[in-house]
């Protein structure tokens, strides 16, 4: 389970890294912060809501 988890954190990782890559390349020379703020905050999200499921017992 944990190691299906530290996966799917680094596939997460990853996908966020070559979002903003690609927003880089459109036409933008940085990302702005909030949109890293953003990503964090659902990250954070969703991590509290699999581990408020997964304490219960419902994953």
């Amino acid at each position: 389970m944990l190691m299906g988890l530290s996966l799917l954190t680094f596939a997460l990782i990853k996908v966020i890294n070559r979002a903003t890559e690609i927003l880089e390349n459109v036409g933008n020379d940085y990302v702005p912060n909030y949109v890293y703020w953003i990503i964090g905050i659902v990250f954070i999200m969703g991590g509290i809501a699999f581990f408020k499921d997964f304490f219960k017992g419902e994953v």
